[in-house]
């Protein structure tokens, strides 16, 4: 049996070692080819490609590269099967495509101008990153298809429809609650932020983010210096030019707990740390009120205000809008709000306890460290003359 466990991690380190192999090869043909191109050897360039080809065909760069070959050759009739190519797995530059001095000997050729048309063709085909997110999580216009069309069978073999159906309600509700209307609206640099690319099959672009409900029309996260809420991480899978989800998850929102003693961990909080800061804000029908400032001497005059916090279930919330009328208060460690080391997603890792206010309700938003709950509270007034006191902050 012993034997035999070592057998199997030969064979799989012997397959994987072999993959690698065939991933280099690939690579270095490549390679040889733009050599030989810049070297304005055009024929001898194309062999290395068509040599890579039978390795994989469907990197529509390198096809292009190779139609440039094959023209400057003379072989315009290999030259436009491989842009054909190209433009299949997703290469749609048409204006470079008409620019490219390399191409000029296949202009006059019939098959060019049914090129472009084909372009036109596939590009409304194909699947984008942000076309799939819109489609999926925003636009509700072709909901009964979205498994079929969007969901690679990677997905589908690990996910039921009911499964889908779920995460995407959940997520298509956070995002619109939220008035979010495209990738860039995420919180996130780049969609493709973190690319895993395998030059054998296809390109496999990650991205996560957090999002919370929005709160009496008020996005908490706007606000909050540590993000709250879902942990959302999806997956796309790129073959051929065209975009298709491999992964979604959706984590557990960080509520706080009832059984958390919340006063007693923010008195904590305020009175153990050396260095302590806050920032604020009011805003009221967008009149805005912003600061930073420090705790040092003011520490017992925070802990009184924020004493008589007591937990309100999410259901008890009431319905209002609040997002004209509202402010903040975000207590944190460190000599700056941006000092410190940043975790994954660009934000500062400092400990924190922040809340948020509104008008017109006792409830208000507690967050600490990226959990977060809602609490009632008598003291909004207070919350509000002690951010305005010019004694306290630097207003």
């Amino acid at each position: 049996m012993k034997n035999y466990f070592f057998y199997i991690i030969f064979v799989l380190f012997t397959i994987q070692f072999s993959y690698s192999q065939i991933a280099s090869e690939y690579t270095n043909l490549v390679d040889e080819g733009r050599k030989l191109y810049n070297l304005q050897k055009y024929a001898l360039a194309l062999e290395k490609y068509s040599s890579a080809f039978k390795i994989k065909e469907y990197d529509a760069v390198d096809l292009y590269n190779a139609a440039c070959n094959a023209a400057l050759s003379g072989q315009s009739k290999i030259a436009m099967e491989l842009l054909n190519k190209s433009v299949d797995n997703g290469y749609f530059d048409e204006e470079h495509l008409k620019k490219d001095c390399d191409l000029y000997s296949l202009h006059s050729l019939k098959d060019w101008e049914v090129l472009f048309s084909k372009i036109e063709r596939e590009k409304s085909n194909v699947k984008t990153e942000e076309e799939v997110f819109k489609k999926v999580f925003i636009s509700d216009s072709i909901s009964k298809n979205l498994y079929e069309l969007f969901f690679t069978k990677d997905y589908k073999s690990k996910n039921t429809k009911q499964d889908f159906e779920k995460d995407r309600s959940l997520l298509s509700n956070l995002v619109k609650a939220n008035k979010i209307e495209s990738t860039k609206d995420l919180g996130i640099s780049d969609f493709s932020q973190s690319m895993k690319y395998d030059s054998i099959r296809n390109s496999r672009y990650r991205c996560s983010f957090i999002i919370a409900p929005s709160v009496f029309g008020v996005n908490i996260n706007e606000y909050l210096m540590t993000r709250a809420g879902y942990r959302i991480a999806i997956e796309y899978s790129t073959t051929k030019g065209n975009a298709l989800i491999n992964e979604l998850k959706i984590e557990k929102q960080n509520l706080l707990s009832p059984s958390i003693n919340i006063k007693q961990r923010f008195e904590t909080f305020i009175t153990t740390i050396d260095t302590c800061h806050f920032r604020f804000g009011i805003f009221n029908n967008d009149k805005r009120v912003i600061g930073i400032s420090s705790t040092t001497s003011i520490k017992n005059k925070i802990k009184k205000i924020f004493e008589d916090l007591e937990y309100a279930e999410s259901t008890e919330l009431p319905k209002l809008d609040a997002s004209k009328k509202h402010g903040y208060i975000s207590f944190f460690t460190g000599d700056s709000e941006t000092s410190g080391p940043k975790n994954s997603i660009g934000f500062v890792m400092q400990q924190t306890f922040e809340f948020i206010f509104f008008d017109n309700t006792d409830i208000i938003v507690v967050s600490t460290n990226g959990e977060y709950g809602f609490y009632r509270t008598k003291k909004i007034e207070k919350i509000k003359d002690f951010i305005s006191n010019r004694k306290n902050t630097l207003i």
